[in-house]
């Protein structure tokens, strides 16, 4: 649901939209949906800063079929929603191993590239 959420708000900002096969196989195409606000309001769903990283321990992977790689890690799946080009798919996946995400060294609070600043409206 997290991926999907994310998917659907960004809509027309995407660069490769979004499609869900529903029930009975119907399509239905977000890719032209437009958010009515803030899109860098996270704390218009999010409370306590849970969009901030390092996210909480145990999180589970989505599952992302159709897209650049499956399933994906947490962190991945969150920024990989809005950020669904290759280059971002590609960042993600360099930044990933064995030992999990990295995206905190950079995106983390207080660091230079923090979520807090690049989405700072």
């Amino acid at each position: 649901m997290k991926y999907m959420v994310h998917k659907i708000h960004a809509g027309e900002e995407l660069e490769r939209g979004y499609v869900v096969i529903g029930r009975n196989g119907s399509v239905n195409d977000f890719s032209d949906v437009v958010y009515p606000g803030d899109l860098r309001n996270c704390e218009k769903c999010h409370v306590n800063d849970s969009y901030l990283l390092p996210l909480p321990d145990g999180l589970l992977p989505t599952t992302t079929e159709r897209d650049f790689f499956d399933p994906t890690l947490p962190v991945s799946a969150a920024c990989l929603s809005c950020h669904d080009g290759q280059d971002a798919a590609a960042h993600a996946e360099t930044m990933t191993s064995g030992l999990g995400e990295a995206c905190s060294a950079c995106h983390g609070q207080g660091k230079e590239f923090d979520v807090e600043k690049v989405h700072a409206r």
